[in-house]
């Protein structure tokens, strides 16, 4: 409380805006500035949906930043902790690991459900690992939450660090927007930002 971690308000302890100044020296690690930002505003304008830039740490997807053309949020919030395999770019980044990566993801973190249609066999998982690297891009249909579709595309950042790009909205927003359409426009921002970001080292923080 003395340092500002955590305020007292109506006789409650609640997480203090010091962990702020973290947070955006943690996002800042990665240089991207305007890139992101046009590359994540091109898709949204493109696709018209939700788009965010999320990046793994320690097998849990962390959502960064966002676009949108519409005032609504479907799903996520900067700073979202989520897991893997529960949506699309998500799935996309466990598609992007090594077998052995892939394991340790579920070994710690396991594959809890979310909806009826969140995937928690891994033999199911990594079969369709296998149909997202033949295809190059993933879907998610009501697995992290109901109603909620997304389409998610995987990257290779500075340093070895793995981001993923995926637009959310709701499962009737994407009729007539074939998914292979949306895939290759997340591709052409994700190879942007890749080209944008290669030969950076990671600020230490």
């Amino acid at each position: 409380h003395e340092l500002g971690y955590v305020v007292k308000r109506d006789g409650t302890y609640q997480p203090g805006l010091r962990f702020l100044t973290h947070g955006m020296a943690a996002k800042s690690r990665f240089r991207a500035g305007d890139l992101i930002t046009e590359a994540l505003s091109m898709v949204s304008e493109e696709t018209t949906h939700h788009v965010w830039w999320i990046v793994e740490e320690l097998g849990r997807g962390i959502f960064l930043d966002f676009a949108s053309v519409s005032d609504t949020q479907p799903y996520g919030r900067i700073g979202k902790r989520s897991y893997l395999h529960a949506h699309a770019p998500g799935k996309a980044i466990l598609a992007s690991l090594t077998p052995e990566e892939f394991e340790q993801v579920v070994e710690h973190h396991g594959l809890p459900s979310f909806t009826l249609e969140t995937i928690t066999d891994v033999d199911d998982l990594a079969a369709q690992l296998d149909q997202i690297r033949e295809k190059g891009y993933a879907v998610s249909e009501g697995e992290a939450s109901l109603n909620i579709r997304s389409v998610g595309v995987a990257f290779d950042g500075p340093e070895g660090s793995r981001h993923g790009l995926g637009v959310f909205g709701y499962a009737h927003e994407f009729q007539g927007k074939p998914e292979a359409d949306i895939a290759t426009t997340l591709q052409e921002a994700a190879d942007e930002i890749a080209d944008g970001l290669a030969g950076q080292e990671l600020i230490n923080v």
